[in-house]
């Protein structure tokens, strides 16, 4: 845990103390592009493998979108310093998706 409190630190100059229940998005304002840098920092740190996260369901989109405007993204699913954690133990990305019917959202 301590290493992947470490790297979120380096990645949000966050100097307070973190928990297994910090949210990325909520508790230290981490989004769109910021949240994508901070990802692949970790995958990289980590040798995880991310190619099953979906962005669009944790964060919004940066800038103007009419994408985002005609096709809203699903709700957003906070990522937690706990998480990273596990997921770096697993050496992959965990989080189940829903189904989301969105031609612009499929993989």
């Amino acid at each position: 845990f301590d290493d992947v409190a470490e790297l979120v630190r380096e990645q949000t100059n966050f100097d307070g103390p973190l928990a297994e229940t910090t949210t990325l998005q909520g508790d230290l304002g981490v989004a769109g592009d910021d949240l994508d840098r901070l990802l692949l920092a970790w995958a990289a740190r980590f040798g995880a493998d991310l190619s099953g996260y979906r962005p669009y369901f944790h964060t919004p989109e940066e800038g103007p979108s009419p994408g985002g405007w005609l096709f809203p993204p699903p709700a957003a699913i906070p990522i937690t310093v706990g998480m990273l954690h596990r997921y770096a133990e697993r050496g992959q990305w965990g989080v189940e998706y829903p189904d989301y019917d969105c031609l612009l959202y499929t993989s």
